[in-house]
Order: C-alpha cells, then structure tokens, then sequence
C-alpha cells in the first residue's frame, strides 16, 4: 500500500529489472513480475517501451 501511494504521488515511475536465479521457480506461489503487473494494472498502462 505505501509503494502505491508513493508511486499516485510521483510525477514518474522508473521501473528497473526484477527477478533472477533466486526467484526462477516458475511454480513459486509469488513472482517478482507480478509486483509490475499489478502496478501496470492499477495505472491502466498497456505499453512496455525499452531502448
């Protein structure tokens, strides 16, 4: 809840790499990814753009 709040009261958000070898477990019960999911869900953003 406290990153969401921060992220509705920046002007931007910079989102870097997540996840690795420790988190490569595709039968893991939480993924990394799914922290961006649910960000890109909240703000309605459909578009990944990279250099």
């Amino acid at each position: 809840a406290a990153t969401l709040a921060a992220c509705e009261a920046a002007d931007a958000m910079l989102l870097g790499a997540v996840g690795g070898p420790r988190w490569s477990d595709p039968s893991a019960p939480v993924r990394p990814e799914q922290a961006l999911l649910a960000l890109r869900r909240h703000f309605e953003l459909f578009a990944n753009l990279r250099p």
